[in-house]
Parts: C-alpha cells; sequence; structure tokens
C-alpha cells in the first residue's frame, strides 16, 4: 500500500511537472537561448564567425541569426563598390545587430529599403556592421580593420547608453563577457591601445564547457530549455547584481555630475568618437553619430520603476544626460550628429518600440529609426551622389 501511495504521489508530482512546463512552454514562455554565432577574436575581443546559424530564442520573439561569409549579420557585399552606388555603412551593438527582430526589419535594412525609394536613380547599399556588446572602441578598431575596405560613402555610428561603460570596461558586455581590447586617455588627450592581444577565455570553446563537471552542465541545459526551471531561478535568485554597481551605472549616465566624477568616463567617448570621424574621413567617407535612447529614457513608466529598483532619487538625474553629452562632443569636434531621443520621446504608443523584458527595439522601433535616419541624410547629403 506505501508502495502504491509513493508510486501515486511520483507521478502526480511529475504530472504536475510537465504540465506546468508544457503550459510555460505555450502561454508564458521563459526560455532565453543564444545562437554560437560569436567567437573570440585577439584583436577584438570577439567577432561573428563567418557562415554561421542559429536561432535567438527569448519569452518574446524566436529569430534565426545568420551570419555571412565575411562576418555579418547580412546578406553578402563586395567589398569593391560598384559605380552608381551609394554605399554605408551601420556600425554598432545589438541594437544594429537586430536583437530580437529578422534581419530585413533591422534597422540597416529597413534604412537601405527607405533610401532606395527616395533615390530610385542609384543602387543604395546599407551594410549591417552591427556586433553584439560592441563599445565605441571596439567598432573604431573594427572599422579600421573591415569597415573602410568597403569604400563607404557614409558611416553611420549608433552610441546606445551602455556604451560608456563598454568604452572604459575591459570586460565586454554581450554574447560572452570575455576580456575586450580598450583605450587609455594619455596626459596630453590622446589614446593609447590596451588589451592586445586579447586573451581568450575558455568559455568561448564548447568543448571546454563538456568538461565541465555534471551540475553545471545540467545547469546549463536547463537554462536553455526548461522554462520552470528558469521561471523558479528568477524568482528566488533575480539577477539583479550587486546594487552598487547599478547605482554607479545609472548615474554615470544620467547623473548631474556637478562634481565630475563621471567626466572621464565621457572625456574617453568624445575622443573615441572624434577619432572615429577623423579614420573615417582618411577612408574617404562621413561620419555621423545616432544615438539610441534606453528605453527607461523614453517610457516614464519604466524610467521610475529603474529609480525605485536601483534606488535612486529623481532630483540627482537628467534622463537626457546622454543625448546633451553626445551633442556637445558634436559641436566641439564638428561631428554630425543625430539624436533619436526626441523623436522616440514624442512617438504614440500606439505601438510598442522596445521589446517589454529584453529592451531591444521591436520591429517597430527598428522601423522609427530608420525613417528618421533616412530623413536626416537625405538633408544631410541632399547633392550625394555615390
Amino acid at each position: 500500500m506505501l508502495k502504491a501511495r509513493l508510486f501515486l504521489l511520483t507521478a502526480g508530482l511529475l504530472a504536475g511537472l510537465f504540465l506546468s512546463e508544457a503550459a510555460l512552454r505555450l502561454f508564458a514562455p521563459q526560455v532565453r537561448r543564444l545562437p554560437r554565432v560569436w567567437r573570440h577574436d585577439s584583436d577584438l575581443g570577439w567577432e561573428h564567425i563567418p557562415l554561421a546559424r542559429g536561432r535567438m530564442i527569448a519569452p518574446e520573439y524566436d529569430v534565426e541569426i545568420a551570419i555571412n561569409a565575411a562576418g555579418q549579420r547580412d546578406r553578402d557585399y563586395a567589398t569593391q563598390r560598384r559605380p552608381d552606388t551609394w554605399r554605408l555603412l551601420a556600425i554598432g551593438d545589438s541594437y544594429v545587430e537586430g536583437w530580437g527582430v529578422p534581419l530585413e526589419a533591422t534597422v540597416a535594412k529597413r534604412l537601405e529599403d527607405i533610401l532606395q525609394q527616395r533615390r530610385p536613380d542609384i543602387t543604395v547599399e546599407v551594410i549591417n556592421m552591427g556586433v553584439s556588446g560592441y563599445g565605441t572602441d571596439q567598432e573604431l578598431l573594427y572599422f579600421e580593420r573591415e569597415g573602410r575596405l568597403y569604400q563607404p560613402d557614409d558611416v553611420l555610428v549608433f552610441f546606445y547608453a551602455n556604451d560608456l561603460w563598454n568604452n572604459v570596461s575591459r570586460v565586454g558586455i554581450g554574447a560572452e563577457e570575455g576580456f575586450k581590447p580598450y583605450f587609455v586617455l594619455t596626459p596630453g588627450g590622446g589614446l593609447r591601445l590596451a588589451g592586445v592581444p586579447v586573451p581568450k577565455v575558455p568559455s568561448w570553446d564548447e568543448a571546454w564547457r563538456a568538461t565541465r563537471p555534471w551540475p553545471q552542465r545540467l545547469r546549463r541545459y536547463l537554462h536553455r530549455h526548461c522554462h520552470l526551471y528558469v521561471l523558479v531561478q528568477q524568482a528566488f535568485f533575480p539577477p539583479l547584481g550587486p546594487l552598487e554597481k547599478r547605482q554607479r551605472y545609472y548615474q554615470a549616465l544620467y547623473e548631474t555630475d556637478i562634481s565630475g566624477r563621471w567626466q572621464e568616463h565621457w572625456e574617453l567617448t568624445g575622443r573615441l568618437l572624434r577619432e572615429f570621424d577623423l579614420q573615417v574621413q582618411r577612408a574617404g567617407a562621413r561620419m555621423h553619430v545616432v544615438y539610441i535612447p534606453a528605453m527607461a529614457q523614453v517610457y516614464a513608466g519604466e524610467w521610475e520603476r529603474r529609480l525605485r529598483l536601483n534606488r535612486l532619487e529623481e532630483k540627482d538625474l537628467d534622463r537626457a544626460k546622454p543625448s546633451r553629452q553626445l551633442a556637445a562632443f558634436a559641436g566641439r569636434h564638428d561631428l554630425s550628429f543625430l539624436d533619436l531621443y526626441p523623436v522616440f520621446l514624442d512617438h504614440p504608443e500606439t505601438e510598442p518600440l522596445y521589446y517589454t523584458q529584453d529592451t531591444h527595439w521591436t520591429e517597430a522601433g527598428h522601423e522609427l529609426a530608420a525613417q528618421t535616419v533616412a530623413a536626416f541624410l537625405m538633408a544631410a547629403n541632399s547633392d550625394a551622389t555615390p
């Protein structure tokens, strides 16, 4: 009798777990899974694996990520630019790479379509050179190594808020938290490259993961495949990180900073953008800095939630600070600058521009950005011919 009761209890428990997993999978997905499309690179920290593909899965989307032969999330382009072609490069992080949307819906591809409609007399090419986790420093190095070879007419450098911290960090935040190259300011105000060759952390190799103790491998498998496991993990162990670290992140970005304690962070970013512009000019092209506003800047409710979550005071912060800092750099160094913040802020809330959990752009966000960039480029390059 006891064995029968234990059997029924076990069967009921397993059935309950199975039904809970099935219900979550259908109605409230929890799993997040990245494709293996990045690898270590001794110059850049990491790069795309040519011809790699896989699915990027999150509760709010499931999309294919396919990398071309040149290591870009795009179709193939010849390095040599053809006559009668207006070629642009879109350089940035996961926003440009297009997390959560199909390739054809990314800002680069939508911009290409829009500009082609407005300039039917020529061929328009917008090459997607976004790489998850890159800061301005890695983007600069990537352009020097790869981007300039494509003979662009215009180079769009997209700047997202966390690029400020990427630029001062020796460790990246993206597909893998591996080491990265970085620049330091010299006493004379110049830039000195450091951290190269970039060390390779073991976690870049899938074979290394297979050698981990079985509890680690089991946890990783459950985290990638079991919705119930992820839900329980998030409920009891929310991945917030230390409070002080989170506060520093937001303070550097938004604090009024009367004391100037974050000024060196911003000065490094400004110097990187200036160097970027010089390199683009040497390649015979025009550079345009495009600011991507954070979701918390655009939606008041999300801003208030972040303040509560990180125990920050509204009176000490300025939501428009990143835009103002970049605009100041642009004016000081004669850079072409487009701020998407006011456009996103004024957009009617008829459709979400950001995924709620993931915080990357939805297809609507990419579309709004592409339309705005297209209008800006047409005005800035009214006489642009290839």
